[in-house]
């Protein structure tokens, strides 16, 4: 069956589809290749470095089997000449053309973000938000049509979402010049006169009656795709579904579309465009884009569902001065601000670059805090290599370092903003922000998920990742049980807690087992009654952001909802505030601060994941590249040889495995496609496996390397699990599968001589706590790895591996990533002290023991050599039989800011 979704066009070709991959490093003309984008039935776009300018492209090209087509050449050519003549902030840009080894290449603009039909996977649209992508797509079609061009192609594969809040218009390679009036001056490009009527040409969902039937086609056409393209947002239904193209086809030409799919919620003005848009009649049909344009605009100026413009949406009237950067989030941000407040002078808008800003990574929250009138901001920063917090003054341009504040993470103000508290060495503690002495308030442990200082004296704070919530006295004391997990509701955590202005009720994060964070609940806890409610399905890290609005974050989106008059509900539908912010959906943590005054500050998501070079780190701090250019590199292990590293390069979203060879530096790739996760190689260094998630199963698969051939498949199953180590002999995979509790567990899967599996992976090490990133010691014996039973806290524990009646903590302090060297001595990170630090394993009269643990590098070399590291749970780091660490090196010169980029501050005056 053929997909129904595929361009019906290139359905209709057979032969070759690929072109001859590029690889990462290869070049055409002035542009350097990045990574691969993706795949179509035309050919493959790369992600490119332009080496003369100094910008990122994309390449776009054209699939072997093609070359010899005259049409298709010619069809390339026409998008080539298309985007030249349109010049549009909603239409991807045409850089240049470029022929290399035979073959054309359009260098295009490239585009960080995602497109609308990976956001649909996930959910429809808010009615507010499809609004804001339907002016942009319908102004930059206005803007073609203008041209006389007719894109006959517009589906949402074709429509790419920035994190600035910008739409893209893509892929105009089956777009059609319409004739020109006689005598009308050309300001197009030229008529085209390779596609003819009777050609079936576009996407069958979104094609209009009259290109399912081969008639001639011009701006009626896209007007009935975005009518299809507006119902599928709203829905998150196609107009027209079918199992087939012929069943398709005759839906398009025959049924009518299924109005009760769209939200009660949906606005008359929406229902009433979207019919006009999908009369079969083209002649009864809406006549311009233009007019969908305007009357989606005038719904927005007029105060109905959104009474500002949503993000990313520049109305004509207004001429918003939108900027493709960080700050056109804010912008949209300050304009729902204002229309949920009553008037007031003009918002403060701030870019803010913060000094010296410890680099946390995407899976922590916040490191800085507001204060309640917010006029200052509190982060956490780097002075001589020592941890400590810093104030700043908005309305000042130097921050002030607090002393006695050493390790300080996760800062919040007290209601009055005199004091701040803070995390440090398993300690809750306090500090005056006019500056003094440190004061301790309770001992915690070191895995605490947030705090809040709520009026009356009270403290609350999640103190570990499988906890409910705890209240303390600001004056110190023993924290006693503010909620318990729900296990009913299969509860794992309590955390990131809030408080509501003016009431004693506090909101936190409810997470259960066997979800993410986007699957989260907000709930509310009464500080005297103990009574709990459920404010919000499906939303973590919940803030108040004052006049009875309630922020929160879904799918590394900051959104918003109207909370009732008694503040303990919501009411109405959530609108996107900002696109793309920093947030890990595995633990729901956001880099998001907000004061009750309604000023707030979050860093913004990193369009691009940062980039890094592949070293050798010596005993003596010595950082020796691999790669001349850095990439997005990440999850790197060696070969048992030593002579090759298996590495991640791309995005989480989309990447891709590679193996790189030490003695050329040559990269080859392993998987196209696959986004594959946490390589672990054979013994035989014939192959590494790896764990993959498609279409809502999980599989651990093993690619071939060095010779051709599929990935064989070892388990398929449908909650996550992630490959650990291989035994030497071969035999056996240690592999961490996630529980139905929630806990990371271990378990061993047996493989028979051909690397099939035995049966079900076994029970090696479960408890009700998390254990994971198993690594197997060289002769078999041993098994290391991290549990988190200690406080909550990850330390480095090792067993026998079959047996398992005895096993150790062998890590003093919090520790991640165990990788086995020589002489049975055990290395990792130390998350406390930053630094890599090792172990030796024996036996003493039939007993495992620990001695002889010592840091890796010279203490004074350490710090500095470890802050340019990339050390985490996920990437690691790996070793040879030499000693030398294998790391991930911190690009400095494309990642100036450790944290990835300045935050954004929106104060309200």
């Amino acid at each position: 069956m053929t997909d129904p979704g595929v361009n019906l066009e290139t359905a209709a070709t057979s032969g070759e589809r690929e072109p001859a991959l590029l690889e990462a490093g290869a070049r055409v003309g002035q542009y350097e290749v990045l990574s691969l984008l993706g795949s179509g039935g035309m050919g493959r776009v790369y992600r490119a470095r332009d080496t003369t300018l100094g910008r990122e492209v994309a390449l776009k090209a054209l699939a072997r089997s093609f070359r010899a087509d005259p049409s298709t050449l010619r069809r390339f050519e026409r998008e080539a000449r298309v985007l030249a003549a349109l010049n549009h902030p909603g239409i991807a840009t045409l850089h240049g053309f470029e022929l290399f080894d035979g073959s054309p290449y359009l260098v295009l603009e490239f585009i960080p973000g995602e497109t609308l039909r990976d956001r649909l996977e996930r959910s429809p649209l808010p009615v507010p938000e499809a609004i804001a992508v339907g002016i942009q797509v319908a102004d930059a079609l206005e803007e073609a049509h203008r041209r006389g061009v007719v894109h006959r192609d517009l589906k949402p594969s074709n429509v790419m979402l920035t994190g600035a809040g910008r739409v893209k218009v893509l892929d105009f390679g089956l777009a059609k010049t319409l004739p020109r009036p006689a005598g009308e001056e050309a300001k197009g490009p030229p008529t085209d006169v390779t596609t003819a009527s009777g050609a079936a040409l576009g996407t069958a969902p979104y094609m209009s009656p009259e290109q399912v039937r081969g008639d001639e086609v011009d701006t009626q056409s896209d007007v009935w795709a975005f009518g299809c393209l507006l119902y599928e947002m709203i829905s998150g239904r196609r107009a027209f579904g079918g199992g087939s193209l012929p069943e398709i086809a005759a839906a398009i030409l025959r049924d009518e579309v299924d109005w009760s799919r769209l939200p009660a919620g949906t606005p008359p003005t929406v229902r009433r465009l979207m019919r006009r848009c999908l009369r079969r009649d083209c002649h009864a049909r809406l006549r311009a884009i233009g007019d969908a344009r305007m009357e989606l605009e005038e719904l927005v100026s007029a105060g109905g569902e959104a009474a500002a413009p949503p993000p990313g949406v520049r109305l004509r009237r207004r001429l918003l001065p939108w900027a493709i950067s960080a700050a056109s989030a804010a912008l949209a941000a300050v304009a729902l601000l204002k229309w949920r407040a009553a008037p007031r002078t003009a918002d403060l808008r701030l870019s803010l670059e913060l000094p010296s800003a410890v680099a946390l990574s995407d899976d922590y929250p916040a490191p800085f805090a507001v204060s309640p009138d917010g006029s200052r901001i509190a982060v956490v920063g780097l002075e001589g290599g020592a941890q400590r917090l810093y104030v700043r003054a908005l309305d000042e341009l130097v921050a002030r370092p607090l002393q006695a504040t050493e390790g300080a993470t996760q800062p919040f103000f007290s209601p009055d903003g005199r004091w701040l508290g803070f995390f440090a060495d398993r300690w809750l503690r306090k500090v005056p922000v006019a500056g003094g002495a440190s004061v301790a308030i309770a001992e915690i442990g070191g895995n605490p998920r947030g705090a809040v200082w709520v009026p009356g004296g009270t403290i609350v704070l999640s103190p570990s990742q499988t906890s409910g919530l705890q209240r303390v006295s600001d004056a110190g004391g023993t924290p006693t049980a503010l909620t318990a997990l729900d296990t009913a509701a299969e509860d794992v955590s309590h955390r990131w807690p809030d408080a509501l202005p003016g009431r004693r009720w506090v909101l936190y994060t409810a997470a259960s087992g066997d979800s993410t964070y986007d699957e989260a609940r907000l709930e509310i806890v009464s500080l005297e009654t103990g009574e709990r409610r459920v404010l919000l399905a499906n939303a973590s890290y919940g803030r108040h952001l004052g006049n009875g609005v309630l922020a929160f974050v879904r799918g590394g989106r900051l959104l918003t909802v109207d909370l009732a008059a008694d503040g303990l509900a919501t009411r109405g539908e959530p609108q996107v505030l900002v696109e793309g912010l920093r947030y890990d959906p595995r633990n729901g943590a956001a880099h998001l601060a907000v004061s009750p005054s309604g000023t707030f500050v979050y860093s913004p998501a990193a369009a691009i994941p940062p980039e890094r070079y592949v070293s050798w780190l010596d005993a003596k701090g010595g950082l020796s590249r691999l790669v001349d250019t850095p990439r997005q590199f990440g999850q790197l292990r060696l070969s048992p040889d030593g002579s090759r590293v298996a590495l991640r390069i791309g995005g989480h979203a989309a990447s891709d495995l590679w193996s790189l060879d030490l003695a050329s530096g040559t990269l080859s790739r392993l998987s196209s496609g696959l986004s594959p996760q946490r390589p672990a190689w054979r013994p035989d260094g014939r192959g590494v496996t790896v764990a993959a998630h498609e279409a809502g199963r999980w599989r651990l698969l093993t690619l071939p390397v060095g010779e051709e051939g599929p990935p064989s498949v070892l388990l398929e199953g449908a909650d996550p699990m992630y490959p650990g180590d291989w035994t030497p002999d071969g035999q056996a995979l240690v592999l961490q599968a996630l529980s139905p509790g929630g806990e990371w567990n271990l378990r061993l899967l047996e493989v028979d001589s051909a690397g099939r599996a035995k049966g079900p992976a076994r029970p090696l090490a479960t408890t009700p706590f998390q254990e994971a990133n198993a690594a197997v010691s060289p002769d078999g014996a041993l098994l290391a790895y991290e549990s988190d039973e200690l406080d909550g806290v990850f330390h480095i524990y090792v067993r026998a591996l079959l047996e398992g009646a005895e096993r150790i903590r062998v890590s003093l302090s919090p520790a991640r990533r165990p990788r086995w060297g020589a002489d049975q001595r055990l290395y990792y990170w130390s998350t406390s002290s930053s630094r890599f630090e090792s172990v030796r394993l024996g036996w003493q009269k039939g007993h495992l023991v620990a001695d002889d643990a010592r840091p890796v590098l010279d203490p004074e070399l350490g710090t500095s050599v470890a802050r340019r590291l990339v050390v985490s749970a996920v990437d690691g780091f790996d070793l040879d039989r030499t000693g030398r660490f294998l790391v991930l090196e911190t690009a400095a010169d494309t990642n100036p800011q450790p944290l990835g980029r300045p935050v954004v501050v929106i104060r309200r005056r």
